[in-house]
């Protein structure tokens, strides 16, 4: 006596509007709300090889170390793959996707940041492929481009410590990367770093 009557239709669509508005809560938190929440993923080496108009010319592997949130280094547009990682908050809310493996979130979080190149065809910039591995895939991680394709033919990932061989490669990159703050001046609106394309120019000769 004294409750409202309720059907489990209605206590379903009660939970779907709670659920909803915590979603909108965090959809506003501004990304500084998730440096600890995401990873951040450093470049190594080989960086546009995962753009198909490279790799199809030559085959090359970029190199992608997973680490952890680091105030000196780690903001906004610094070269960390910090557009992925705003698309990875969208998706999952802040956090790591935990009913997915690496795999398919970082295919599920490229298509998400591609989708108007890839659908629409209404853009010509790419994100590479190494952002959404680089982010996903713990560790270190060599990732092999070659044929003109978006995604790699080849993983290999070094991310168990208690293996004395990726110890040792661990420690040899704690000891010589260096990651300094400098100062630069953030890309332009609406910049676009692949709209000049010149790759194909007859008179630049490819390498033997």
């Amino acid at each position: 006596p004294g409750l409202e009557e309720r059907s489990s239709t209605s206590m379903k669509e009660r939970l779907r509007e709670m659920l909803a508005a915590e979603d909108a809560a965090k959809q506003q938190l501004p990304m500084e709300a998730f440096h600890r929440s995401l990873p951040w993923r450093f470049c190594f080496c080989g960086g546009w090889m995962d753009l198909k108009w490279c790799n199809e010319l030559w085959s090359g592997c970029a190199i992608t170390i997973n680490i952890a949130f680091h105030e000196g280094i780690c903001r906004d547009e610094c070269g960390l793959a910090t557009s992925s990682r705003k698309w990875a908050a969208k998706l999952w809310n802040g956090g790591m996707p935990k009913h997915l493996g690496p795999l398919r979130a970082a295919q599920f979080l490229w298509g998400a940041e591609n989708f108007d190149a890839a659908a629409t065809e209404e853009r010509l910039y790419w994100a590479g492929s190494q952002d959404h591995c680089g982010l996903l895939f713990s560790g270190v991680n060599k990732l092999c481009y070659a044929g003109g394709r978006h995604w790699p033919h080849t993983v290999v990932s070094l991310c168990d410590p208690a293996d004395p061989r990726q110890a040792a490669i661990f420690a040899w990159l704690e000891r010589v990367v260096h990651i300094v703050d400098i100062p630069f001046v953030s890309r332009p609106p609406g910049y676009n770093s692949q709209e000049v394309n010149r790759l194909k120019d007859p008179s630049v000769p490819l390498a033997e």
